[in-house]
């Protein structure tokens, strides 16, 4: 809704991403921890509705099921991947916070990724009249 009212979900995807990277981080340093948590809580909320909406911006009507089948396919594959892996890391390292340390990376790569999938989109896509 937020993403959808102010109309710049760029903003609030790389906003809402990069503070919740801030609160991941911010976490194993001490502080009140209900602080960090419930900051990650709210601004994950912005980045993640705006991400999921993503797909109907590059998806004809004709392919939109399809297309989000195969988005939404992805994004449970990661789901069932990524905390495995962050349990591996805390395993490897013996270190409590070095799952809440690749959290934060894969928060950081959100930017990123998403200003590579505008790039695409504005190469891709047909210009709108």
């Amino acid at each position: 809704m937020l993403t959808d009212r102010t109309r710049k979900p760029n903003w609030c995807i790389a906003g809402g991403a990069l503070g919740a990277a801030a609160s991941c981080r911010m976490l194993p340093l001490g502080g009140p921890a209900l602080l960090w948590i419930l900051s990650f809580g709210f601004l994950r909320g912005g980045c993640t509705g705006g991400i999921m909406s993503l797909p109907s911006e590059v998806l004809r009507p004709g392919s939109r099921n399809a297309g989000f089948g195969v988005s939404s396919t992805m994004y449970f594959l990661g789901l069932s991947a990524i905390p495995p892996l962050a349990g591996w890391l805390l395993d490897t390292t013996q270190n409590p916070a070095a799952p809440l340390w690749f959290g934060v990376g894969l928060w950081l790569m959100i930017p990123l990724t998403l200003l590579v999938f505008r790039v695409l989109q504005r190469r891709w896509l047909p210009a709108r009249a």
